[in-house]
């Protein structure tokens, strides 16, 4: 269980992490708690924001018993992964909208791409180690030594990363600025 305390020694991230799963939403009335971090949230500015650090929370959780990366798990195991995070489908809409009314081509194929890398972002060859299968301490040649595996869909795909950035950076900053206006209270 997470206390009062611990709660204002943690990022607004954190603290809405940790409050997703909370069995007890209790408001208090002198001390801030998980209750007022998901009000917060559902205040946010940024519905997509809110929605996407939600997402990477559950797939946090439904990924965490499982070592290497989407690509390496049979069609049925990945089918029960995906099928764990219930916030996917909302996003997908959402992102497929906004590529939509940026009129992109395929955008209902290229928003889940888009998604899945940004839940995932470590390359596959060398687990984000950075370097090569060799083992002989040479840098890794599909990622070229970043750690990190190529953004999909070229331009489109970095927009939308990008949109999606701002979105949880907008969600972020507005639960943040609530939970601190709620405590001067």
């Amino acid at each position: 269980m997470t206390t009062a305390q611990d709660l204002e020694q943690m990022t607004t991230e954190e603290r809405y992490t940790s409050a997703i799963p909370a069995s007890s939403l209790k408001f208090e009335a002198h001390k801030q708690g998980q209750a007022d971090v998901i009000a917060a949230a559902g205040m946010s500015r940024s519905r997509v924001g809110a929605a996407l650090l939600r997402l990477h929370t559950e797939w946090d959780r439904a990924w965490n018993d499982r070592p290497g990366h989407l690509s390496q798990l049979g069609a049925s195991e990945a089918a029960l992964l995906m099928g764990r995070l219930k916030t996917l489908r909302e996003v997908r809409v959402e992102l497929t909208a906004q590529m939509t009314r940026w009129k992109v081509v395929d955008a209902i194929d290229k928003a889940p791409a888009v998604i899945l890398w940004w839940l995932d972002q470590t390359c596959h060859s060398c687990n984000g180690t950075k370097l090569a299968a060799s083992g002989r301490g040479s840098i890794c040649k599909v990622c070229r030594g970043t750690g990190q595996s190529r953004l999909p869909m070229g331009e489109e795909g970095k927009r939308l990363a990008n949109y999606m950035d701002d979105c949880v950076d907008v969600a972020r900053n507005s639960i943040g600025n609530r939970l601190r206006n709620t405590m001067r209270r």
